[in-house]
């Protein structure tokens, strides 16, 4: 079985951009940023943000974790932005 992702300083790499694709869908990632190098497909999660790799994983469900654990009174991103709440 052929390898269709590596890592490399923290970004994994597809060999193929429908492999990336399959990844993306796979985990919730968007779709829209998949970047072609010399190294293979890089998924980026938003412009000029983090590539998808296993540092980001980590960093991702800590910060789902702590954002979970919260309990300060502070809106969330979606609270903050909702049609019904403005005026």
């Amino acid at each position: 079985m052929k390898q269709t992702r590596t890592a490399h300083k923290g970004i994994f790499y597809f060999a193929t951009r429908p492999d990336a694709l399959t990844y993306a869908n796979q985990h919730q990632h968007p779709t829209s940023r998949i970047i072609a190098y010399e190294r293979g497909y890089a998924i980026q999660l938003r412009k000029s943000g983090p590539y998808v790799g296993p540092t980001v994983a980590a960093e991702q469900r800590q910060a789902m974790i702590d954002w979970a654990a919260h309990d300060d009174g502070i809106m969330t991103p979606d609270e903050y932005w909702h049609p019904d709440t403005q005026e």
